[in-house]
């Protein structure tokens, strides 16, 4: 599988359990330091994701994207976004469901 397809693949598996409820997410990308004005730029990663779950049927009100200076934590990676769900417990019971 390409990144490009495990991409669209981890989207849609994201999409599934949010779709049909009023679920609120939040995309959060990083900087590549930890300068807060190269964090802007990353936003972008955010935006098309955010653009993709809307295009899987997930209302944009539901979606918020930030993008922040990376933090010394050099585990974070800058080509990667987190995906937060704010009410996961209703998710879970979906994924659960959907699995």
């Amino acid at each position: 599988m390409t990144a490009a397809r495990g991409a669209v693949a981890t989207l849609e598996a994201v999409a599934v359990p949010l779709q049909g409820n009023d679920t609120e997410i939040q995309i959060t990308t990083c900087a590549e330091d930890s300068n807060v004005v190269t964090a802007e730029p990353r936003r972008a990663l955010g935006d098309t994701i955010a653009a993709a779950l809307e295009g899987e049927g997930i209302d944009k009100s539901r979606i918020t994207v930030t993008s922040d200076a990376n933090p010394a934590d050099p585990a974070v990676d800058a080509d990667e976004a987190t995906i937060t769900v704010v009410n996961q417990e209703r998710v879970a019971r979906t994924v659960a469901h959907t699995l």
